[in-house]
């Protein structure tokens, strides 16, 4: 059975990698069930750093074409990565729709509003920009906290 989640983990992997910033780190977090349950379970897929800013990343990959499903997270994980977003981290979650062949870029916080508050089963992302690429999808992230930072100076 094809396993599109970790294609999914593995082509935004590719995209830190080709990040050419100056000032610049990322790291994998591995989840628990791949290190056969070793370690607990981490707050996202992936943790990105730059100069007075740090964020995570969720990856999700869905069938749908636009939407993505309240099942693909766990309360838990939402919770960790909500309490994150309230210390200061960029959570962003990066949803892959694999057959459509595009990406979304959906801020912790409406996925929070959404799902948390608003109790629904799934969210619309068909008003969200397409992105053909996880570079792609990656860069809308680190722009839009690299415009922020500059407005702040």
């Amino acid at each position: 059975m094809r396993n599109t989640g970790k294609e999914s983990e593995e082509l935004v992997r590719q995209a830190l990698k080709n990040v050419n910033l100056p000032i610049f780190d990322w790291q994998r977090m591995y989840d628990a069930t791949s290190a056969r349950n070793t370690f607990m379970a981490q707050v996202g897929d992936f943790q990105w750093f730059l100069p007075n800013h740090h964020g995570v990343i969720e990856v999700k990959s869905t069938k749908h074409a636009y939407r993505l499903s309240k099942n693909a997270f766990s309360s838990n994980q939402r919770a960790k990565l909500y309490r994150r977003s309230k210390a200061g981290s960029t959570v962003s979650v990066l949803v892959h729709h694999y057959e459509a062949g595009y990406w979304h870029v959906v801020p912790l916080d409406v996925v929070y509003e959404i799902f948390n508050i608003q109790g629904q089963a799934s969210i619309d992302l068909s008003n969200y920009e397409k992105h053909l690429t996880a570079d792609s999808a990656l860069l809308a992230v680190l722009k839009e906290v690299l415009s922020q930072n500059s407005a702040n100076n």
